[in-house]
Order: C-alpha cells, then sequence, then structure tokens
C-alpha cells in the first residue's frame, strides 16, 4: 500500500483506498490519509439569536455579539455586519446554487467557487458555516462575507460574527504537515 501511494504521488492527484476503512488522498499539495466516509458529514441547520451562541457539532460554534458600527476589525473568522432590522439568523451548510455578491465585489459568485478559491479541502467544505438572513446569504464563515452586510455610514445596529472553528478545520500554515 505505501508502495502505492508513492507511485500515485508521481502523478500529481492521488486518490487510493486503503485496508481498515481508510482512504488517501492528495489536497492542495498535500497528502491525506483518513477514515472513508460513506456520504459525507453535513452541518445542520441552527438558528443564531442576535446577540447569541450557537453549537454547531463538528463545525465549532458560532457568537454574535452586538458592538458599535465603527468596530469593523475582524479577519476570516470574525466580521462585522449590517444587522438592521434581523432578529436571528440561520447557520447551516452551503447548499446547491448557493451565490452571494461578496464583500468588494462587483456581480455574484457561486459559495462552492469561493470555498475552492479559498482552498478549503473538499471534504471539509459542507462544514463551513454558511449565515443566513432569509434566503440571503451574510456570510461564509472564514471565507468572505456579503457586500449587501457590509457596515456603512447610516448603519444603526451592527453586529460581529465570530466562528470559533475546530482544529480540524484550521488552514494549515505555510509548510505545516496535516
Amino acid at each position: 500500500h505505501i508502495e502505492a501511494i508513492a507511485d500515485g504521488m508521481d502523478v500529481g492527484s492521488l486518490a487510493r483506498d486503503l485496508p481498515c476503512g481508510l482512504r488517501a488522498w492528495t489536497e492542495y499539495g498535500r497528502l491525506v490519509i483518513s477514515v472513508a466516509e460513506a456520504g459525507g458529514r453535513t452541518l445542520a441547520p441552527s438558528l443564531l439569536s442576535l446577540p447569541g451562541i450557537v453549537d454547531l457539532g463538528l463545525s465549532g460554534t458560532m457568537h454574535a455579539e452586538e458592538v458599535s458600527a465603527g468596530d469593523i476589525l475582524g479577519d476570516a473568522d470574525s466580521v462585522t455586519v449590517d444587522a438592521q432590522g434581523a432578529r436571528s439568523f440561520v447557520v447551516d451548510a452551503v447548499r446547491s446554487g448557493d451565490r452571494m455578491r461578496p464583500f468588494g465585489m462587483d456581480g455574484t459568485r457561486k459559495l462552492s467557487d469561493l470555498l475552492i478559491d479559498a482552498k478549503v479541502p473538499r471534504q471539509a467544505r459542507l462544514l463551513v458555516p454558511v449565515v443566513r438572513d432569509g434566503e440571503r446569504i451574510v456570510w461564509l464563515a472564514g471565507v468572505r462575507m456579503s457586500e449587501e452586510y457590509r457596515v456603512h455610514p447610516g448603519t444603526t445596529r451592527a453586529v460581529r460574527l465570530t466562528w470559533q472553528r475546530p482544529e480540524n478545520l484550521r488552514p494549515a500554515a505555510a509548510g505545516e504537515c496535516t
């Protein structure tokens, strides 16, 4: 099995079933060996009160807290959004055909394309939280927020959304083995 994996590495892309229910594959230049799963794990829909906290199971937790509209500092796992009129958001997984207008961009993009561009491993994509306000997407957690929810000078209510992701969903640092 080791020889088959080594031979597959020379080809550039690899996917091999191994004994004991394991599977080996390459993904963004890394060799991944994991328990093979029948069907993908996904994130069940949850209601996030504003303010509030929701447990997302395998996807960690999502926190919402009211902040000043001037408090817009953030990172991939924490954004401040204009929450005028919203009492709660729904947090669930990417759905087929989901699109949003990413922050700072014109036009819309498929969430699946945003996940690929962000190099989110295929097996983790169904565990990335999508924050929704009805049918509109507020934030693809860890990737991009929506231009529609950008805080602007007229914002009267701002909410900071923070995703506390589990270790297995954290991006690997350059040169780090996973």
